[in-house]
């Protein structure tokens, strides 16, 4: 991964799992943190809900963020498993794991655009 301004890259995508890693040298972990480097949690999010967005597609109308748990320090040398389950009752799960350890656990509501108000 050449590209700097990138910070993640995807290394491969079947519905409901993603595969990714993070470009080491993206300007994020120089200040987050330069010795200790680690994904600020905020992109965590944005990333989950990327993967919200692209797997409800167009049905959804509005979705928020319900709960998030950080329960280890992700750093940017991991490459990560990204796992969307939805219950298709207004709720997406989001895991965020590698093959030893949970990073985060995620979860969004969201409203189909053809249900009320």
């Amino acid at each position: 991964m050449n590209d700097n301004n990138s910070l993640y890259q995807w290394l491969g995508i079947d519905y409901g799992r993603y595969k990714l890693c993070f470009n080491q040298q993206h300007d994020v972990f120089a200040a987050h943190f330069p010795d200790n480097p680690i994904v600020p949690a905020a992109y965590m999010i944005d990333i989950a809900l990327e993967i919200c967005q692209q797997e409800l597609g167009d049905m959804i109308k509005t979705i928020s963020l319900r709960e998030a748990k950080f329960l280890v320090p992700l750093t940017p040398d991991k490459t990560c498993l990204i796992e969307l389950s939805d219950n298709h009752k207004g709720v997406c799960k989001i895991n965020i794991s590698d093959e030893h350890l949970i990073y985060a656990k995620m979860s969004f509501t969201y409203l189909r655009s053809d249900s009320d108000l």
